[in-house]
């Protein structure tokens, strides 16, 4: 079964809101050393499924959003799946500052 434009940025909204929860735990709990890795882990899996209901969504929604960098995050998507062992935390971290907060507002007004 396909799913539905709207279906996909509620995906991309509940992935942003799960990256917050994250991101809040661990600023919360940071005694604790091995959270970092369990927390960017959860961070990584979340930018996946943004990244894929970005390219999944069609050419219409994107279209009307084009203030959004719609080529990046799939991009990035592209390169967690297939260059995993590449990534470097210091980059996932500068993802989820001022870009997630832009697409949040974007496709939540």
């Amino acid at each position: 079964m396909k799913r539905s434009d709207p279906q996909r940025i509620n995906d991309i909204l509940r992935s942003l809101d799960a990256i917050e929860v994250a991101r809040t735990y661990l600023h919360t709990q940071s005694e604790n050393p091995d959270l970092e890795d369990i927390v960017l882990a959860a961070v990584t899996h979340h930018l996946f499924v943004i990244g894929e209901a970005a390219k999944s969504l069609s050419p219409e929604a994107r279209n009307s959003l084009p203030e959004l960098p719609w080529r990046d995050i799939i991009r990035q998507r592209d390169f967690i799946g297939h260059h995993y062992f590449k990534l470097e935390s210091a980059a996932i971290w500068a993802t989820i500052d001022q870009p997630l907060a832009q697409l949040k507002a974007a496709l939540s007004g």
